[in-house]
């Protein structure tokens, strides 16, 4: 177990890059990048002309560039080289600002989504001197509530939004929006989707479940689930990782619909989860500004 103190208030969001090998760490005014196996000094972000707080961060699939979202509403885009990250470019809308984002998974698209509306960008990661417009947008809903997470399915084809229900769009925006009601269970707070792209974990106001996108059933996950705050997948699909205000990290067996392992690593209410797409690494950030990373056969 490996642990890393942040001194820039609450841990926002985690996400390891797709080789594993950088772990990207969301805090109020930064975001932090350092090897999660040899435990190297973090290396902050420039901020370019960010103002405001981050909100979350992506890595593309090629994981020489990243991404993150201010609360402003603006996508900056860094390359990540031997010579350090550098800024790339920025992404951003004309008249509203998006809340969430995600890249898909072929790299060649970024969608942010806001209360009413959706941008994309084509080939985000393309340097630019100047803020990049976006390449296409939608209307969204008139009366839509404000978006609090986003994904895509594996396979690039749907993209999810989580928001007072689940809502399925195709990747090209195209066709009929479905939505997914939550059943009373409050706003959604965070989505992940398996990697067979058939289930979809969310955690919500006042519970949490698997929700399987053929039969449209709701499976609740086996903890107390009104406490989670964050939830990810392992690679290999059967099982997951969740945690929130208890400070625990659950590991649940999906086909045995139990708890298996509990992690304590003394981090304070946890805020973010994340896994290496190895399924080797896991990570864990929490409201003291702590990092914890830990090997899965701990």
């Amino acid at each position: 177990m490996r642990t890393r103190k942040l001194n820039a208030g609450v841990v926002r969001g985690l996400v390891f890059s797709p080789d594993g090998s950088t772990l990207a760490a969301t805090t109020a005014r930064f975001v932090w990048l350092w090897n999660p196996l040899t435990g190297d000094q973090p290396v902050r972000l420039p901020a370019g002309d960010f103002y405001g707080h981050h909100m979350s961060a992506a890595f593309s699939p090629d994981p020489r560039f990243i991404a993150a979202l201010g609360s402003e509403g603006k996508v900056r885009v860094w390359s990540v080289g031997s010579d350090g990250p550098e800024y790339t470019a920025g992404l951003r809308t004309r008249w509203w600002a998006s809340s969430v984002f995600a890249i898909s998974p072929s790299g060649h698209r970024l969608v942010a989504c806001g209360r009413r509306s959706m941008a994309w960008w084509n080939n985000p990661t393309r340097p630019a001197t100047k803020a990049r417009l976006p390449s296409g947008n939608h209307t969204r809903s008139r009366d839509g509530s404000s978006p609090t997470a986003m994904c895509f399915t594996p396979d690039g084809s749907r993209l999810l939004v989580g928001a007072e229900a689940l809502e399925l769009w195709a990747a090209d925006m195209s066709g009929e929006v479905e939505a997914i009601p939550t059943r009373g269970q409050g706003r959604i707070r965070a989505l992940s989707v398996s990697p067979d792209g058939l289930r979809v974990a969310m955690v919500l106001e006042n519970g949490a479940g698997i929700c399987h996108f053929g039969r449209r059933d709701w499976e609740p996950l086996p903890v107390p689930a009104e406490r989670l705050t964050c939830a990810v997948f392992m690679p290999d699909g059967r099982s997951l990782l969740a945690a929130g205000a208890d400070g625990f990290v659950h590991c649940i067996d999906l086909q045995a619909a139990q708890e298996t392992r509990r992690f304590d690593w003394r981090i304070g209410r946890v805020r973010a989860v994340a896994v290496s797409s190895d399924g080797l690494t896991c990570a864990a950030g929490g409201e003291n500004g702590q990092v914890v990373v830990w090997d899965v056969d701990t």
